[in-house]
């Protein structure tokens, strides 16, 4: 999936992105792959309900409460979301980049909130797996 999200006219690939009642796209961070230095520390949504133009989606923030920053330790490329039953909480999972780390953030409050931490070691056939929740326990799998 490539999303030319950044303010400078490049294509974005490597994106987490997850859908809420297919009503909202949400869609956080990103590489630009002819430049992988080059990463993006963005955090959108788009309203999936209202009609609009392809060439111009209107992409909105999602302004956090801590100021509209992601956690300092959630890498911006290579992770995946998950959603919670409760359709409320996004997860984040970074099981690619070392340290692997977890965070949700609460769609309900705009708040982050550490997981509990990953095992140190991800082997590494194991860092191409994705997030996912299961709908009926809501256990991050």
């Amino acid at each position: 999936m490539s999303v030319a999200l950044a303010r400078a006219p490049t294509m974005v690939y490597f994106t987490a992105y997850a859908t809420v009642n297919e009503n909202t796209l949400y869609i956080q961070g990103g590489v630009d792959v002819t430049n992988s230095s080059t990463k993006y520390d963005q955090f959108f949504s788009l309203d999936l309900t209202r009609s609009w133009n392809t060439s111009n989606p209107p992409w909105s923030e999602v302004i956090t409460a801590a100021g509209g920053r992601i956690p300092a330790r959630l890498k911006t490329s290579y992770h995946s979301i998950s959603l919670s039953k409760d359709k409320k909480t996004l997860s984040f999972w970074d099981l690619y980049n070392a340290p692997p780390y977890g965070a949700s953030f609460h769609l309900d409050t705009n708040k982050w909130e550490d997981l509990p931490d990953l095992p140190a070691q991800i082997p590494v056939d194991l860092k191409v797996l994705k997030a996912a929740t299961d709908a009926t326990t809501d256990q991050h799998l």
